[in-house]
């Protein structure tokens, strides 16, 4: 949830003030509860057992994306263990992708190594400069279902949202948490505007700051 008082890092906070035909995920890793994913998380493996959208198990790579297409890029490539590789490939089949390591737990991989990686890395990566994937925006109405390890982290998250005016209910527990977004708010769709026709005239970008329901959904 954008636009609350709080101390929060913008995804893709970095597209504002420079231009870009696409993103390149390096080190990012499978979402949480990922079988062998090494080190799987999303955002938070201590307090967030999982995101959803629409009824659909998501982790960054997903709202990374999303959050790039309001920009008006897609990505490119992505390089981590076999896991997190897929799950980028079934959200974009034309990535060009590296596998690190191969799973073999949450805290255990086969490792390639390094020289033959990162020539891989290389390698693939100046084919990225030639490619033109197309940014999928999400469609609006969404549903976001956030479940929390502990249910008082859930509860201060509830009256944090509410506090500030943003719908959210608790779900089938005191675990879960739910709200409908139904739309880019008209300042942050104003924003983007303004981002992309300067990107298209060729204009720097100063800082300013733009922010969306789905740039990092953490209710």
């Amino acid at each position: 949830v954008e636009n609350l008082p709080m101390e929060r890092y913008e995804r893709m906070s970095f597209a504002k003030n420079h231009t870009f035909n696409g993103v390149l995920y390096i080190g990012y890793h499978a979402k949480e509860g990922s079988f062998n994913g090494v080190m799987a998380h999303t955002y938070n493996s201590k307090t967030i057992q999982y995101y959803k959208i629409n009824g659909n198990d998501v982790g960054e790579l997903e709202i990374d994306s999303w959050a790039a297409a309001e920009y008006g890029f897609a990505p490119l490539f992505c390089s981590s263990d076999d896991v997190c590789v897929a799950q980028a490939l079934r959200l974009e089949p034309r990535l060009q992708t590296v596998i690190t390591k191969y799973g073999t737990g949450r805290n255990s991989a086969n490792l390639r190594t390094s020289d033959e990686v990162l020539q891989e890395m290389y390698l693939k990566s100046i084919l990225c400069a030639g490619m033109k994937n197309t940014p999928k925006k999400l469609v609006f109405p969404v549903t976001l279902e956030v479940r929390y390890t502990r249910a008082e982290d859930a509860l201060k998250r509830l009256e944090k949202t509410r506090k500030y005016g943003i719908e959210t209910e608790f779900g089938a527990d005191t675990h879960i948490l739910n709200r409908i977004s139904t739309q880019i708010a008209e300042q942050v769709r104003e924003e983007i505007h303004r981002y992309q026709h300067n990107r298209q005239n060729g204009q720097h970008l100063g800082h300013h700051k733009l922010c969306s329901e789905q740039h990092c959904i953490d209710i």
